[in-house]
């Protein structure tokens, strides 16, 4: 997708956005509501047109080609599945569209419902099925056509938190085994962050950062990718020749970060440590931009892991992420001292 423009109005649903994936590949577009991700799927799939720019596939222009004709399928967030239909006949819907045989879509459908662990409910309807269960009836029959493109519009959004972590890496693991190149859609970072080989994070209708996920998750090239993506701290610091001093501590500073000598940095709350104070206490204070002495005022415990959050003396909340076995020597109202791994970190205004 090259230079890609799309208006409504006044409103750039898409502004020159331009997106290239390799065969195979499965590629994620994140970002919060209104900025544009599914009306670059919809582009992608011919649901919608475009003001400006191209679409390609195989080096084939697709622009002006309807959806009909792009062999591509969507798999979309409400299942969108026939009711007065069998699961074998959801699945040979498409097939007998494209008219094949009877015996090759029977053997097409038989396989891909077994691929997707439906292989003894050809005879059930949607409403007999669970709500994972009709996701899995649409996969199959997306996957079952053999699209160039394989388009997933938030497919995960209405099921349970259990059954969307199932179905997630039942997706990745389909992907893989057929390699099928993927678009996935979705406004759950930790979805996109699981699942696919790079991550697009989208802001008004442009591609504010794409890259591995780790990639996106440790070096975002930008306030608004930082924030969005995972959870920060938003700390006082001094900057000076490349790196930050932020609660006493100097730390390496990310490609775009501002020059100071007064800014801000984002910190992970994996990158934050708690440690008791006890006796230190009366310690007199070090030449921090903030004081990294506080109090917890809560624990919340999320399995083998805790957050933590810690008023500073200052007044600033921080949020620490820690082992279980940390949190539990914890209670409301120790004192504490919040330390920071030396890790770069990107610093704003």
């Amino acid at each position: 997708m090259r230079g890609l423009s799309r208006y409504y109005g006044s409103v750039r649903a898409l502004d020159n956005f331009n997106l290239e994936m390799a065969p195979g590949e499965f590629v994620a577009l994140l970002g919060p509501s209104g900025c544009g991700k599914t009306t670059a799927l919809r582009a992608l799939s011919g649901l919608e047109e475009v003001d400006a720019g191209t679409v390609t596939v195989d080096g084939r222009d697709l622009t002006d080609v309807p959806a009909n004709k792009r062999n591509m399928a969507t798999v979309f967030q409400s299942y969108s599945l026939f009711p007065h239909m069998t699961v074998a006949q959801n699945v040979d819907f498409p097939l007998s569209l494209r008219k094949q045989s009877t015996a090759l879509r029977k053997k097409t459908v038989d396989t891909y419902l077994e691929l997707v662990g439906l292989g003894q409910h050809h005879d059930r309807y949607a409403s007999e099925l669970s709500g994972g269960q009709q996701q899995r009836v649409a996969l199959a029959r997306a996957l079952a056509v053999q699209p160039d493109v394989l388009l997933l519009d938030e497919p995960l959004s209405a099921l349970d938190a259990k059954v969307r972590v199932q179905l997630r890496d039942e997706i990745r693991r389909l992907q893989l085994e057929l390699g099928t190149t993927a678009l996935f859609v979705t406004h759950d970072q930790s979805e996109a962050l699981a699942v696919a080989d790079r991550v697009g994070v989208m802001q008004s209708g442009k591609l504010s950062q794409i890259g591995a996920p780790r990639e996106v998750y440790d070096r975002p090239t930008n306030a608004f990718v930082a924030a969005f993506v995972g959870n920060t701290n938003r700390l006082p610091a001094k900057i000076e020749a490349g790196e930050a001093t932020v609660l006493g501590t100097r730390v390496p500073l990310l490609p775009g970060s501002v020059a100071g000598p007064d800014a801000f940095v984002l910190v992970r709350p994996e990158r934050l440590n708690v440690e008791p104070l006890g006796a230190n206490d009366s310690a007199a204070s070090n030449t921090a931009a903030v004081d990294p002495r506080g109090t917890v005022v809560s624990t919340s415990f999320l399995g083998d892991y805790a957050t933590v959050n810690v008023e500073l003396d200052d007044a600033t909340i921080v949020v620490a992420q820690v082992h279980a076995r940390v949190a539990e020597a914890l209670k409301r109202g120790d004192r504490v001292e919040i330390g920071v791994d030396k890790v770069p970190v990107l610093a704003v205004d």
